[in-house]
């Protein structure tokens, strides 16, 4: 599996938005998804972000995301 950017509704929010899905995030194939906090869309310039205070996320399971 791989990492990729996906156009999601935001589990709290509602709002859709580009998320980051980065594979393995929670564990082997267990993504995590990153929805930007301040409600923009995702780039994959964030990816690098994910680790930086920075840009804060809003980062959810696929349990969370089938809410």
């Amino acid at each position: 599996m791989s990492s990729f950017i996906k156009q999601l509704k935001h589990p709290d929010t509602g709002k859709e938005q580009q998320a980051l899905c980065i594979d393995d995030y929670f564990g082997q194939h267990r993504y995590g998804y990153f929805f930007r906090k301040d409600g923009t869309d995702a780039t994959w310039e964030d990816f690098d972000k994910i680790q930086q205070p920075l840009v804060e996320f809003d980062i959810f399971n696929e349990d969370e995301m089938c809410s």
